[in-house]
């Protein structure tokens, strides 16, 4: 299974705690992404894929499902994953 996991809201929000889901998800097999709809890398976005081994992806306000195609997403907002942050639709 793919999972797509938002940084800003839900990732920053509790790090242990997502931290933990993805250990456990690759543990069992499971590929896992950090996507955020940021455009210009981050150090502390950027230490997520060192220190827990993911993908990080950023969409500069495009529609997350462009650039992941997860199974399952884990996201505060929803209509990040299917609409471009500037109202397009993918």
């Amino acid at each position: 299974m793919k999972i797509g996991i938002s940084y800003d809201g839900v990732f920053s929000t509790d790090e242990d705690t997502f931290g933990e889901i993805i250990a456990v998800a690759k543990k069992h097999g499971h590929d896992v992404a950090v996507v955020t709809s940021r455009s210009v890398k981050f150090s502390k976005i950027e230490n997520i894929r060192k220190k827990y081994g993911v993908e990080v992806i950023y969409t500069a306000g495009y529609a997350k499902a462009r650039f992941f195609k997860a199974d399952v997403w884990i996201d505060d907002r929803p209509q990040s994953v299917y609409n471009d942050l500037y109202g397009g639709k993918q």
